[in-house]
């Protein structure tokens, strides 16, 4: 079985000064760590940690974690090109072994710093910090605080408990896990000159894993101090126009107005978006009210609202062009039953809809009767028309019979002598209409139908040439309501072609 190895770090970084300049000191007054593992609680092992120092008047002391254990150093931070550093780290090898499934395994480091930075300068802090979860059923927890005793705030704070899964990873300043959890403060800030600061961290991870030594967890923890600015920090310092975002460059200046940021794409109301100059990534939105085109046909008057079109209510009326005036002839005292071609509606938008009263194919009475169409689109809007349906008389039936008579006599149909006998008995059925003698109109009206049949009979007059005229005189009969017994030869109509 192999034993099972925990490792957790802390990195403490400060700048050291590699040239003469201006001083800025930051005297340690104490400082430890204590590093211990339980395997099974059963027993504990503490583990001495070796701190090394880089400083060459400083010697090595490995006596940090020992109860009561201080030692005092005097660290110069002047340039940023230089760097003095210190490192807490442990390796645990669990011993005894861990021999059966289930046992609690537990790893715990703390450290902690007290310092004081010299009256001279202000100095900047930043902190950072990730720890990897490596094994089943891992319960991590930990504690990071940087406070400010003189005025007694805490520049960063984060304490939490998490549950991960294996190979999860946490970073400092993320808060997960339980509700509990807090955060507050920064990651990034002044050390003020002439303060007292506490830095303090703990970490403790323990599992019950199922499979014998089958858990690692590791860490990382850093404070870097440094004298002035730190370009890279994501902190804007003195000196600093920025540091970091958009229209920052790697310098911590501003980018040049124009420069190409955030969203690229382009809109009548929002163009490519761009640097302002200063600092600022420019959305590049049109003035409220701009006129563009949102794409529906449908809506009017678009304006730009906040960088977006939106188009106005559609008040545009449909157009609509009604039929021409519609002459037909009765197909009974009633009336006829008339079609007529719809309207066609057009309009900015497909959703018109078109109703005409009385409807094409309704029963028209004698005379003219209106016909309203109306056209109404999605939005409401509402366009009308109307024409005239005209079902004729049964007068006004003959007398269009004697315009026809005299048409096809002109066109040579027939002889004048012909046309002078069919026109007589028209104009004696008006009179007798007209004296109010329905009957005998009917009857004369059959007996013009009936020279109309004989004239067809003898090839004197062609069958397309006499249908209309034998459709018209049994349309004014229809109107009139003649009984068929007012001249029975009428039913036997049949054009049967020149002979």
């Amino acid at each position: 079985m192999h034993p099972r190895s925990y490792w957790i770090g802390a990195v403490v970084v400060l700048l050291l000064a590699c040239a003469s300049a201006a001083r800025a000191d930051i005297n340690v007054v104490t400082w430890q760590l204590n590093t211990e593992s339980c395997n099974n609680c059963s027993s504990a092992r503490q583990t001495t940690v070796s701190i090394p120092s880089f400083q060459a008047e400083d010697a090595v002391d490995n006596t940090f974690g020992t109860a009561g254990a201080t030692t005092a150093y005097d660290f110069e931070v002047v340039d940023e090109s230089c760097s003095f550093g210190f490192v807490f780290d442990g390796w645990i090898d669990e011993s005894p072994p861990i021999e059966s499934a289930g046992d609690l395994r537990l790893v715990r480091s703390v450290g902690s710093m007290f310092f004081r930075v010299s009256p001279d300068t202000d100095l900047r802090y930043l902190l950072d910090g990730v720890y990897a979860l490596d094994g089943d059923s891992e319960r991590f927890s930990y504690r990071v605080q940087l406070t400010d005793l003189s005025t007694g705030t805490n520049l960063f704070y984060n304490n939490q408990e998490s549950m991960l899964a294996s190979g999860g990873t946490l970073e400092l300043g993320q808060t997960a896990g339980n509700a509990a959890n807090i955060l507050a403060g920064n990651l990034a800030g002044t050390l003020t000159a002439g303060h007292n600061y506490y830095f303090n961290y703990s970490v403790v991870t323990s599992s019950r894993a199922n499979v014998p030594g089958a858990s690692t967890s590791s860490g990382d923890l850093s404070l870097h101090i440094s004298l002035g600015t730190t370009c890279g920090n994501g902190v804007a310092e003195d000196g600093e126009d920025c540091d970091g975002g958009e229209c920052c460059t790697p310098d911590c200046t501003f980018a040049e107005a124009g420069t190409p940021c955030g969203d690229a794409a382009e809109t009548d109301c929002d163009g490519a978006d761009v640097c302002d100059g200063f600092g600022v990534c420019d959305a590049n939105t049109a003035d409220d009210g701009t006129s563009c085109d949102d794409g529906d046909d449908c809506s009017t008057v678009d304006a730009c609202v906040a960088g977006v079109c939106v188009g106005g209510p559609d008040e545009t009326d449909p157009t609509i062009a009604c039929s021409a005036d519609v002459v037909a002839e009765p197909a009974g005292p009633d009336g006829a039953n008339v079609s007529y071609k719809a309207p066609i509606p057009d309009d900015n938008c497909a959703d018109v809809t078109t109703v005409c009263v009385p409807a094409s194919g309704d029963l028209f009475a004698i005379g003219d009767t209106s016909v309203a169409c109306e056209a109404t689109d999605g939005a409401g809007n509402v366009t009308e028309c109307s024409f005239i349906v005209t079902v004729l008389s049964a007068e006004e039936v003959v007398e269009d019979l004697i315009d026809a008579v005299h048409a096809l006599a002109g066109s040579g149909a027939f002889n004048q002598g012909q046309a002078r006998s069919l026109i007589a008995k028209l104009k004696n059925a008006l009179d007798r209409l007209a004296a109010g003698n329905t009957r005998a109109g009917c009857n004369v009206l059959g007996a013009f139908v009936n020279s109309v049949y004989a004239m067809v009979n003898s090839g004197k007059l062609a069958p397309e040439e006499a249908l209309p005229l034998l459709e018209s005189a049994m349309a004014a009969r229809a109107a009139l309501g003649c009984d068929v017994a007012d001249n029975g030869s009428v039913l036997k109509l049949a054009p049967k072609g020149r002979r």
